[in-house]
């Protein structure tokens, strides 16, 4: 663990001691730790991801913590439900004690939750199947997550009340969603959507889009691509921070209410107050280029005040 610990933090430290690029990093915990129920791993585990973030502030901005409970994904070794779970609550406290976002994501999502009746033919339409009440998830392997999710947070929460924490690439249902919104009304928890909100099938998430508060509202570059960049782009295209205008535009159409613009704008103020570093970067980078612009004009200046007069 402790070998991990320091090739990680090593690893980020290499190369000047400012972010160059403003390329930013979440850190979190690798399967090896906690893969057995040992309180001084524990502690050890959340010591090693604090000195990984004191010794690289410049460079991380928050911590990450991934509950994949995909049944081919709990059969790796250290993948288990148990040692996820020692992670998630290690990872939260280490971020909880330097006041550092965590962000969190579980699978598997609601996409393969299938209504409570099939429809009776196929030429029922989609609202027809949309006003059909979904069926009960108890027993799933999301429902398991979500409430493994829910009962952290509130730990986290009660021990950390300011904690901002990021549900990153949400997947679930809207009403799981508003559910954990409403249980920690006073708690800085934002949502993050990704590109999967762009696909015309993703209904679940049309409906979180909808009613995803606009104050907890994220927007994500993830891995999966806006289905409007990939039809324009094809093969070529991947995933960057540029495609984010394009998921802007898919929250909106969803929103209906809201323009894209507005989205966008939103998601990046939200952005900035769920990472405050970037925002402090944003505004060094600022005061920097306002001060060489000032040197420049000053330089102008004294250039025009010693060029003689042709009289």
């Amino acid at each position: 663990s402790s070998s991990s610990s320091s090739s990680s933090s090593s690893s980020l430290s290499e190369g000047k001691s400012e972010n160059e690029f403003n390329l930013w990093h979440v850190v979190g915990l690798h399967r090896d730790f906690l893969s057995n129920d040992n309180a001084l791993e524990e502690t050890a585990a959340i010591q090693a991801l604090v000195d990984t973030y004191q010794q690289n502030t410049e460079r991380v901005a928050g911590f990450f913590c991934n509950l994949d409970y995909h049944d081919d994904f709990l059969k790796r070794p250290g993948c288990d439900r148990e040692s996820q779970l020692r992670r998630l609550k290690c990872t939260s406290q280490a971020a909880g004690e330097t006041n550092q976002t965590i962000a969190i994501r579980t699978s598997p999502g609601a996409a393969g939750l299938l209504l409570s009746s099939e429809p009776s033919s196929s030429s029922s339409s989609s609202e027809q199947q949309q006003q059909q009440p979904p069926r009960s998830v108890a027993g799933t392997r999301y429902a398991q997550v979500l409430l493994d999710l829910q009962t952290q947070l509130a730990v986290t929460v009660d021990a950390f009340p300011s904690l901002n924490i990021h549900l990153s690439c949400w997947s679930g249902r809207a009403d799981h969603m508003t559910s954990i919104c409403n249980t920690f009304p006073d708690a800085p928890i934002y949502i993050g959507l990704d590109g999967s909100v762009s696909f015309s099938k993703a209904t679940h998430l049309h409906e979180c889009a909808f009613d995803c508060p606009m104050d907890r509202l994220v927007l994500e570059t993830s891995t999966v691509i806006p289905a409007s960049v990939a039809n324009a782009v094809g093969r070529h295209a991947f995933f960057h921070s540029a495609t984010v205008p394009f998921l802007a535009e898919a929250v909106a159409h969803c929103k209906k209410s809201v323009s894209a613009p507005q989205v966008a704008r939103t998601a990046s103020q939200n952005t900035l107050t769920l990472y405050p570093q970037l925002l402090a970067a944003n505004n060094a980078a600022a005061s920097s280029k306002t001060s060489n612009n000032d040197e420049v004009d000053s330089c102008h200046k004294q250039d025009v005040d010693t060029v003689p007069s042709n009289r």
